[in-house]
């Protein structure tokens, strides 16, 4: 009788998947910085991100608009942008939802965070299947690179059906992100580079 209820809860345990390992991960960082570097149909972006719990932001620019800085507060509610470097005191400020300071995909600067990114991935989840493809190498750090899909053309982040995660093996933080539509045309490459958490900025 143990011997059979052993059994039973053997093959009745199931693992965390890559992704929810990723969000308790995630779920543990207080501070992180990135270097981003995203492609899409809208242009390429370069930039030095930084953020705070429970949800302060800078980004430092790069590409396009080289020295452009540009920060968020949640407690502010507002994202101001300092456009020229050489003019520190020329400062905008605008609602996060304005077209303005949006992404070239239409992504707010508060819902820009490696969290945002994993409660799509989760969405899609619920909606399709996870897959474990290989290993693989990123910015010099072992990675696990997985595979979510929705079923039947579902999708998240309006119109993704497909995510391809490449997962720091240690951490199980994103290092690059590759989000694909319906037909299997790529919508969006991100790399996530120097990733570095809880540090003070």
């Amino acid at each position: 009788m143990f011997a059979e209820v052993f059994l039973l809860a053997a093959l009745t345990a199931v693992s965390p998947d890559p992704v929810t390992l990723a969000r308790e991960s995630y779920n543990g960082v207080e501070t992180y910085s990135v270097t981003l570097k995203s492609e899409n149909k809208g242009g390429s972006e370069v930039l030095r991100y930084y953020y705070r719990r429970p949800g302060q932001i800078r980004m430092e620019f790069e590409k396009p608009y080289k020295g452009a800085l540009l920060t968020y507060d949640p407690e502010e509610g507002k994202v101001r942008v300092r456009p020229f470097p050489n003019l520190k005191f020329l400062v905008f400020a605008f609602p996060p939802d304005n077209r303005m300071v949006k992404s070239s995909r239409g992504h707010r600067v508060d819902e820009s965070d490696i969290g945002a990114l994993l409660k799509a991935v989760e969405e899609l989840k619920s909606k399709g299947r996870v897959e474990v493809l290989h290993n693989e190498r990123v910015f010099g750090r072992d990675a696990i690179v997985v595979s979510v899909t929705g079923k039947d053309g579902s999708t998240a982040d309006t119109d993704v059906n497909r995510y391809i995660l490449w997962l720091d093996k240690s951490s199980y933080l994103p290092l690059k992100a590759e989000a694909y539509g319906v037909k299997g045309d790529l919508i969006e490459r991100v790399l996530m580079d120097d990733l570095e958490v809880n540090v003070d900025w």
